[in-house]
């Protein structure tokens, strides 16, 4: 085996027991495939399982039901001979209802498990049980009552006071405890030398920077801009878009923004943060609103920017249950010009949101309508037709599905007094 089992699970295993799940494989063979012991398999589903509720689900049933013969409604509060169905699949492996043969005729709420969500359900573990100081409330309780009494009441220097007592961490520990207000009887202006010098910035150079611009060139890892260049020559004819964000006010709304090379259409979508799970929302809402065979021929190639809101590409570009993914390439860095269509076309958005406007108040109906509007406009670089005439017939069909719509020439209107329509 390859991998070692004490590793995380990683998102590709997450997806590869999804699919795995869909096949009805068992929890010890999709252990041998990706390395891991049934139990991790086991684990990994119970803990992030979730139950999707049906519109009209069959939640309350009574496992007498078929032989009843008091029915009446809400049984299940009067009736003494009431007993909850329960589902095999719910209550032992595999958990969830994932590769049931009865899954789309079933009544009853989903319960599912989604490698998404759990991949991001585990990111957000990982990074709150780093929060908060490394040691326990007696002994953080002991480090504030030797501090407070030294370089409060005797004003001793902290390096003086770490060389005759054993407070067991070392300097910069005890800087971030008091930054952090983890002493509650100490504070930066008890440390005399501290409070005289203007806290500096780190630099990319030192093991942070490293870390960061080692993680940034992992998550770049065959998806630079010549990297791009090479797979748009080997496919030629594969369904290029630009992305990118335009903002409104600073930590307001925002809009995701998508153009597609060859006519020059945009679409859009409201996020209420500039941040990476708005973006996977949107890509989410796409995919739920289209097949797969349209998703894949419309977004096959995304070129965008090295923004942090795009720095998860796995997750906009795995399809769960499927191994067919899109690709995602990044600009090099401040080489805008590298994506200059979505950059030009940007500049038609700002007619409805001039830079500094906040995007709160709008929905995402106005957005599909001004972009409905920005995309019936005739330009000159398209030959006078609009990226609406530049459609084919079937990207056309396709993009109804996501609310866009011609507005006819006369009507067209680039202000926005569209949104009060």
């Amino acid at each position: 085996m390859s991998q070692k089992h004490y590793m995380h699970l990683t998102y590709d295993n997450r997806l590869t027991i999804h699919s795995l799940l869909n096949e009805n494989k068992s929890f010890r063979e999709i252990g041998r495939i990706i390395s891991k012991s049934a139990s991790t398999i086991s684990r990994e589903i119970k803990n992030n399982r979730y139950t999707k509720k049906q519109y009209y689900s069959s939640d309350y049933r009574c496992k007498h039901y078929l032989n009843c013969v008091n029915r009446f409604n809400k049984c299940y509060d009067t009736c003494s001979l009431y007993e909850l169905e329960t589902c095999s699949r719910l209550i032992k492996a595999p958990w969830v209802c994932i590769g049931c043969t009865k899954y789309n005729i079933c009544k009853k709420s989903k319960v599912i498990y989604d490698p998404k969500k759990a991949q991001l359900k585990y990111e957000k573990t990982l990074s709150s049980s780093r929060i908060g100081p490394h040691c326990s409330k007696e002994a953080l309780n002991y480090l504030d009552e030797i501090l407070s009494k030294y370089l409060k009441e005797r004003k001793q220097p902290l390096s003086h006071i770490m060389a005759h007592t054993d407070i067991g961490v070392g300097s910069s520990t005890i800087y971030r405890y008091i930054d952090n207000g983890y002493l509650p009887n100490v504070k930066n202006i008890d440390l005399p030398r501290k409070v005289r010098y203007k806290k500096r910035h780190k630099q990319n150079n030192d093991n942070n920077g490293k870390t960061k611009k080692n993680n940034h060139q992992k998550i770049r890892f065959n998806r630079t801009y010549l990297d791009f260049l090479t797979f748009i020559k080997s496919h030629p004819k594969a369904s290029i878009v630009e992305m990118d964000t335009v903002e409104g006010t600073r930590g307001g709304s925002c809009l995701l923004v998508i153009l597609f090379r060859k006519s020059n259409f945009m679409i859009a979508f409201k996020r209420n943060l500039n941040d990476v799970h708005s973006v996977i929302d949107c890509f989410d809402f796409i995919k739920s609103k289209l097949k797969l065979t349209e998703f894949l021929n419309l977004f096959r190639v995304i070129l965008t920017d090295r923004g942090f809101e795009f720095s998860k590409p796995d997750l906009i570009e795995s399809i769960p249950g499927h191994r067919l993914r899109v690709n995602l390439f990044y600009c090099d860095p401040r080489q805008a010009q590298q994506k200059p269509k979505v950059e030009k076309n940007n500049d038609y958005i700002r007619y409805f949101i001039p830079k500094g406007t906040s995007m709160d108040n709008l929905s995402q109906k106005d957005v599909v309508n001004m972009m409905c509007n920005i995309n019936s406009v005739k330009r000159p670089s398209l030959g006078n037709k609009s990226p609406f005439e530049c459609l084919t017939n079937y990207q056309k069909r396709v993009l109804k599905k996501l609310g866009y719509n011609e507005v006819s020439p006369d009507k067209v209107i680039l202000s926005s007094s569209v949104f009060n329509k």
